[in-house]
This record gives C-alpha cells, structure tokens and sequence, in this order.
C-alpha cells in the first residue's frame, strides 16, 4: 500500500514474480483489492485491538515518506496506532537470511550476502520510524530470552499488547534453518536451474528431509567476528537510546534466537 501510493514498484524482483506485479498499474490493482478487503475486514469489526505483523513493512519501507505514507493509511482504520520491532542478534540474523536465500533459489556466497546486509543501520532505520511518528511511538524489544516476558517471543508479544495466549493457536517451534549439508545441496540445485531435473529431485531431497539434520547452520567464527564488528556502531546506538541499563545487547550464544520457547516463523 506504502510503495504504491509513493508512486514506487516492489523493488524486490521475487518478491514482484509472486504477486504477479510487473508495472505500477499491476501493483496498483493488488494494492486496491487488499485495499478493499481489508477496510471490509476492519468495518465489520468497529472496535478492539488489531495486531499487523509483517516483517517486509521494516525492511522496504526505509525512507521517510514511506514511513509517513504506511501510517497515513494505517491512520485512516485506525485513530490510535503503535509500532513495535523485534531485534534478533545480527549473527543469528545473517545465519536465517543465508538459509532463505539458498532455499529461495539464490546460489550466493556467505561473504556477499554479509556485506550486502551489513549495509543497512539498524538504529536509523529505527529512529526514522520513532522520530517521524512521536504521537505512536517506536517500541524496541529484544529476541533475547532474559527480555521476553515468559522466555517466548508471543507470550511477550502478548504481555506488551496487554493480553495473553488464552485461546489462541500456538504453532509448534519450526526450526526453518538449514543444516550446512543441506545449504551445501541446494547450493548445488540452485547451479543447475529450475528446469533441470536434478534441481527437482534435489529440493525434494531437501523438502522430505531424505538429507537428515544435523542443526541449523551457525557462522563459522571469523565471520561472527566481521558480522559483530559491521553491526556494533549501530548496535550501541540502539543500545544507548533504547536499553541503557543493558551493557550489551546480544550475548555470545551457542543456541540461535529462532530457538526460543514459542517463537514461530
């Protein structure tokens, strides 16, 4: 919805492949059919608390009128609004966006993904969202066991939200993250193309866990190391705005955060 009444494509390509969006009076159309269910959604239900998760809102919308633009919309459903970000160890972070990307099809080098997402400053991302909407404000919570109320991300979630899980389906953890043999098949898959049948037949290797599992893939130590160092500046700045009475952030932990009690994908 942001983008598109910015006047801005997806500028995700996969992501515009599966929405069926090649021109912005593509995009256009499917933003005014969300458009349209969603106010008949929110119209049938006056009053409560509705809870809008997505994790791409974080990740695309990085410039002020975007920002401006998604609360403008959000505005007119919505007479009270606040936003609230979940803040993964950058380490465990990169680990994740390593798996998806070789299970999305990529056939991408660890060190080259590490420099493209180290580009982005977390704490200006952040501050943007809490400076350009003061009146919502930007809550900043921690993937970090010892912060999450009752150890798990949606007990904590509900905890913020002034509710809890009573009555709500709570999914069993799904450990998404890729074991190094697996990233090391697909990578494999990936080189030999969709239309290749080895491709097939190896991502339903990988589909029916005929590969076994071994853990999810962690960062061999040097790249911890250089992943830590690109995130620290903006890491201490979140730091010293939002949890002052925290010495650090993100601990060295042996289990990643996508492991804590109860949190889903």
């Amino acid at each position: 919805m942001a983008l598109t009444r910015a006047g801005r494509l997806i500028p995700n390509l996969v992501l515009r492949k599966k929405l069926g969006v090649t021109t912005l009076q593509d995009q256009a159309r499917f933003a005014n059919e969300f458009e349209t269910k969603f106010g008949a959604f929110v119209r049938d239900r006056p009053s409560g608390l509705f809870v809008i998760s997505g994790e791409p809102m974080y990740n695309l919308l990085d410039k002020p009128d975007l920002i401006r633009t998604l609360d403008g919309f959000f505005a007119e459903y919505f007479p009270q609004r606040s936003y609230l970000v979940y803040l993964r160890d950058p380490v465990d972070w990169v680990a994740s966006q390593y798996s998806q990307s070789i299970s999305s099809g990529q056939d991408i080098n660890l060190r080259t993904l590490i420099d493209q997402v180290a580009r982005r400053d977390q704490f200006a991302q952040i501050a943007a969202w809490d400076d350009l909407l003061p009146e919502c404000g930007m809550q900043v919570r921690l993937l970090e066991p010892d912060t999450l109320h009752g150890g798990g991300l949606l007990s904590d979630l509900c905890h913020v939200m002034g509710c809890n899980l009573d009555g709500l389906h709570v999914s069993r953890d799904r450990k998404l993250g890729l074991a190094r043999h697996e990233i090391a098949l697909l990578r494999y898959a990936n080189r030999l193309g969709k239309n290749d049948l080895g491709w097939r037949l190896l991502r339903q290797t990988r589909r029916f866990r005929f590969s076994g599992r071994r853990g999810s893939f962690k960062l061999p130590r040097h790249h911890r190391d250089a992943v830590r160092a690109m995130f620290a500046s903006s890491i201490e700045r979140i730091r010293a705005r939002y949890f002052p009475n925290r010495t650090s952030l993100f601990g060295d932990k042996s289990t990643p955060a996508h492991t804590l009690k109860d949190a889903t994908p």
